[in-house]
């Protein structure tokens, strides 16, 4: 007796919250991945290509950003957070979420331990 097995159980959530899941998730994120190119007079070029589309909720973190030292590597904090329905192992440090014509750096990706979100720590990209 479970979800999806014409149990009691599929009645416990109403029909229409899934209709209104946009509205907790109402941002629209791309997430990107960088590609180098060289240029015939052998200049190496960044290009960002479009991997992954997302819908989420961004936020400030609750912690103030910075930077969190350890001992072996310098860790910057997050200035802001995406947070996502689903687990999106394919998305890594290193890509960049496009949110609403600005570019972000992604600083860290979290799960949670049942796979039903992730978490993207953000940093501005300001180059």
């Amino acid at each position: 007796m479970g979800l999806g097995a014409e149990s009691v159980l599929d009645g416990v959530v109403h029909p229409g919250l899934h209709a209104a899941l946009g509205r907790f998730y109402p941002t629209v994120a791309e997430i990107q991945s960088a590609t180098v190119v060289r240029r015939p007079n052998g200049e190496l070029v960044e290009t960002w290509a479009t991997v992954l589309v997302v819908s989420g909720n961004l936020a400030k973190p609750q912690q103030a950003s910075g930077e969190a030292r350890q001992e072996s590597q310098t860790r910057v904090t997050a200035e802001r957070v995406l947070n996502i329905a689903g687990w999106y192992p394919q998305i890594e440090v290193g890509q960049r979420a496009y949110i609403e014509n600005e570019a972000w750096n992604i600083t860290a990706v979290t799960s949670d331990s049942l796979g039903g979100s992730t978490q993207l720590d953000l940093e501005r990209v300001e180059h």
